[in-house]
């Protein structure tokens, strides 16, 4: 993903599609003060590091059972990150390589994607990474 695509922008959801493998050191969603929830997508196997970089209102984030590693800087200085909602089991979650600290969040198994999210998710087209 490119650095600043979404700077100052008003959204307050977004899905960062399975494609998405790498992203540069400032967050493409920097100054995204609206921006609460972040869903990534099914089929994304590893979160690649400053996906979510000093995103200061982030409250929830979706992670599907698809993944098998989280990145170091993955998801950091997020400090208000309350939740993230995991949709395998506790089982798969303790099987993922995990190198984010995400231990301020409170972790939800089981839990679903959105379906608002899911059109989003599977369509054709992808950011180039």
């Amino acid at each position: 993903m490119r650095r600043y695509a979404f700077r100052g922008t008003a959204i307050s959801k977004v899905t960062v599609p399975a494609k998405v493998n790498s992203c540069n050191y400032y967050s493409v969603f920097s100054d995204c003060s609206n921006l609460t929830e972040v869903t990534f997508a099914r089929g994304m196997e590893t979160i690649p590091n400053y996906v979510c970089q000093g995103m200061d209102y982030l409250n929830k984030v979706y992670i599907p059972s698809s993944v098998t590693r989280i990145n170091k800087y993955a998801i950091n200085e997020c400090s208000r990150l309350k939740y993230v909602v995991f949709e395998g089991t506790k089982s798969e979650w303790n099987k993922i390589e995990n190198n984010c600290d995400l231990s301020q969040a409170q972790m939800i198994y089981q839990g679903k994607i959105p379906a608002s999210e899911l059109k989003l998710s599977t369509t054709k087209k992808a950011y180039r990474s």
